[in-house]
């Protein structure tokens, strides 16, 4: 599990999908809501599947390649969102 705790125009969580497997997963955070809002579109054109609206954020779970969570939280908010999720730790972080 990776997380990228700067979003903004999602180039570098791409890379991080790009060389991630099924299975895995990338959660992106970006304290502001417009831009995970932007990045909906734009990332569902390039992963040719829809995000799903949930409780905590945005999911994605394609048929290939890592499974996407997408937070409007601040990076400080990790281990909230970790322990909210059920997750017990990542593999990586990019601040």
């Amino acid at each position: 599990m990776i997380i990228d705790g700067t979003l903004g125009g999602a180039g570098h969580a791409l890379q991080i999908a790009s060389r991630m497997s099924a299975g895995e997963t990338l959660i992106a955070l970006d304290r502001d809501p417009r831009a995970i809002e932007r990045m909906i579109p734009f990332l569902e054109s390039q992963l040719g599947t829809l995000f799903k609206q949930g409780d905590v954020g945005w999911f994605l779970e394609p048929t290939q390649g890592c499974r996407w969570i997408l937070c409007a939280e601040s990076y400080c908010a990790i281990p909230r969102l970790l322990t909210t999720l059920d997750i017990q730790g990542a593999d990586g972080i990019l601040l």
